[in-house]
Protein backbone atom coordinates (compact mmCIF):
# COMPACT_ATOMS: atom_id res chain seq x y z
CA UNK A 1 0.00 0.00 0.00
CA UNK A 2 1.20 3.42 -0.83
CA UNK A 3 1.82 6.16 1.93
CA UNK A 4 -0.15 9.33 1.16
CA UNK A 5 2.71 11.44 -0.03
CA UNK A 6 3.26 8.72 -2.68
CA UNK A 7 -0.25 8.46 -3.73
CA UNK A 8 -0.60 12.81 -3.94
CA UNK A 9 2.92 12.39 -5.87
CA UNK A 10 1.78 9.98 -8.39
CA UNK A 11 -1.77 11.96 -8.71
CA UNK A 12 0.74 14.55 -9.64
CA UNK A 13 2.50 13.07 -12.29
CA UNK A 14 -0.31 11.53 -13.71
CA UNK A 15 -1.22 14.99 -14.75
CA UNK A 16 1.98 16.18 -15.86
CA UNK A 17 4.70 13.71 -15.76
CA UNK A 18 7.41 16.46 -16.07
CA UNK A 19 6.45 17.35 -12.38
CA UNK A 20 8.76 14.30 -11.50
CA UNK A 21 11.54 17.12 -11.56
CA UNK A 22 10.16 18.62 -8.67
CA UNK A 23 10.53 15.73 -6.26
CA UNK A 24 13.46 14.34 -4.46
CA UNK A 25 15.59 11.83 -5.57
CA UNK A 26 13.17 8.70 -3.62
CA UNK A 27 10.87 9.56 -5.94
CA UNK A 28 12.65 9.79 -8.81
CA UNK A 29 14.39 6.35 -8.42
CA UNK A 30 10.57 5.09 -7.21
CA UNK A 31 9.61 2.26 -10.35
CA UNK A 32 5.50 3.07 -9.43
CA UNK A 33 5.92 7.06 -9.20
CA UNK A 34 8.48 7.37 -11.90
CA UNK A 35 5.83 4.86 -14.70
CA UNK A 36 3.27 7.00 -13.97
CA UNK A 37 5.27 10.24 -14.89
CA UNK A 38 6.67 8.39 -18.08
CA UNK A 39 3.03 6.93 -19.17
CA UNK A 40 1.94 11.17 -18.93
CA UNK A 41 4.96 12.68 -20.50
CA UNK A 42 7.76 10.36 -22.17
CA UNK A 43 10.25 13.10 -21.11
CA UNK A 44 9.72 13.10 -17.27
CA UNK A 45 12.41 10.08 -18.56
CA UNK A 46 14.99 12.22 -17.95
CA UNK A 47 14.12 13.16 -14.52
CA UNK A 48 14.01 9.48 -13.34
CA UNK A 49 17.10 7.83 -11.69
CA UNK A 50 19.69 6.09 -13.72
CA UNK A 51 18.64 2.70 -12.26
CA UNK A 52 15.14 3.38 -13.79
CA UNK A 53 16.41 4.50 -17.03
CA UNK A 54 18.00 1.48 -17.52
CA UNK A 55 14.91 -0.61 -16.41
CA UNK A 56 13.41 -1.69 -19.62
CA UNK A 57 9.69 -1.77 -18.60
CA UNK A 58 10.05 2.42 -17.57
CA UNK A 59 11.88 2.65 -20.75
CA UNK A 60 9.03 1.13 -23.11
CA UNK A 61 6.76 3.04 -21.03
CA UNK A 62 8.49 6.75 -21.96
CA UNK A 63 8.76 5.74 -25.82
CA UNK A 64 5.54 4.73 -26.21
CA UNK A 65 4.69 7.89 -25.32
CA UNK A 66 7.15 9.69 -26.93
CA UNK A 67 9.94 8.00 -28.90
CA UNK A 68 12.21 11.02 -28.91
CA UNK A 69 13.13 10.36 -25.09
CA UNK A 70 15.36 7.75 -26.35
CA UNK A 71 17.72 10.37 -25.64
CA UNK A 72 17.72 9.96 -21.72
CA UNK A 73 17.64 6.19 -22.08
CA UNK A 74 21.10 4.34 -20.55
CA UNK A 75 23.54 3.30 -23.13
CA UNK A 76 22.60 -0.47 -22.63
CA UNK A 77 19.16 0.09 -23.74
CA UNK A 78 19.94 2.31 -26.88
CA UNK A 79 22.16 -0.79 -28.10
CA UNK A 80 18.75 -3.10 -27.81
CA UNK A 81 17.04 -3.31 -30.82
CA UNK A 82 13.59 -3.37 -29.62
CA UNK A 83 14.10 -0.24 -27.67
CA UNK A 84 14.92 1.44 -30.44
CA UNK A 85 12.50 0.54 -32.96
CA UNK A 86 10.30 1.60 -30.71
CA UNK A 87 11.43 5.02 -30.57
CA UNK A 88 11.99 5.15 -34.04
CA UNK A 89 8.45 3.92 -34.73
CA UNK A 90 7.09 7.05 -32.14
CA UNK A 91 9.33 9.63 -33.53
CA UNK A 92 11.71 9.14 -36.44
CA UNK A 93 14.29 11.51 -35.56
CA UNK A 94 15.29 9.72 -32.04
CA UNK A 95 17.71 7.59 -34.33
CA UNK A 96 20.24 9.67 -33.39
CA UNK A 97 20.21 8.76 -29.72
CA UNK A 98 20.49 5.30 -30.68
CA UNK A 99 23.91 3.32 -29.96
CA UNK A 100 26.36 3.47 -33.21
CA UNK A 101 26.39 -0.17 -33.20
CA UNK A 102 22.65 -0.04 -34.03
CA UNK A 103 22.66 3.18 -36.43
CA UNK A 104 25.35 1.83 -38.07
CA UNK A 105 23.15 -0.89 -38.85
CA UNK A 106 20.50 1.12 -39.83
CA UNK A 107 22.36 3.07 -42.01
CA UNK A 108 24.24 0.20 -43.74
CA UNK A 109 22.43 -2.61 -43.93
CA UNK A 110 19.13 -1.46 -44.84
CA UNK A 111 18.74 2.16 -44.31
CA UNK A 112 15.69 3.70 -42.33
CA UNK A 113 13.13 4.24 -44.34
CA UNK A 114 13.55 0.43 -45.20
CA UNK A 115 13.35 -0.31 -41.18
CA UNK A 116 10.15 1.52 -40.87
CA UNK A 117 8.37 0.19 -44.13
CA UNK A 118 8.87 -3.30 -42.77
CA UNK A 119 7.70 -2.37 -39.21
CA UNK A 120 4.69 -0.83 -40.84
CA UNK A 121 4.58 -4.04 -43.24
CA UNK A 122 4.38 -6.23 -40.17
CA UNK A 123 1.63 -4.77 -38.76
CA UNK A 124 -0.19 -5.10 -41.68
CA UNK A 125 0.32 -8.36 -41.91
CA UNK A 126 -0.48 -9.20 -38.16
CA UNK A 127 -4.05 -7.23 -38.49
CA UNK A 128 -4.85 -9.61 -41.94
CA UNK A 129 -3.55 -12.60 -40.05
CA UNK A 130 -5.45 -11.57 -36.37
CA UNK A 131 -8.38 -10.94 -39.23
CA UNK A 132 -7.70 -14.50 -41.37
CA UNK A 133 -7.98 -16.58 -37.39
CA UNK A 134 -10.93 -14.73 -36.10
CA UNK A 135 -12.56 -15.40 -39.72
CA UNK A 136 -11.82 -18.89 -39.24
CA UNK A 137 -12.88 -19.26 -35.63
CA UNK A 138 -16.35 -17.75 -37.16
CA UNK A 139 -16.51 -20.45 -39.58
CA UNK A 140 -15.28 -23.51 -36.93
CA UNK A 141 -18.55 -21.97 -34.77
CA UNK A 142 -20.84 -22.22 -37.34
Amino acid sequence: MFSEEKKKIIEKVQMRGIELRFFNEVFKDDFDVVLEAVKSDGHALGYASNRLKNNKKIVMAALKQNGYCLQHVSDRLKNDKEVVLIAIRNHVLSIEYASLEIQGLLNNHRGIADVLESLINKEKFEKQLFKTKNANKKKIKI
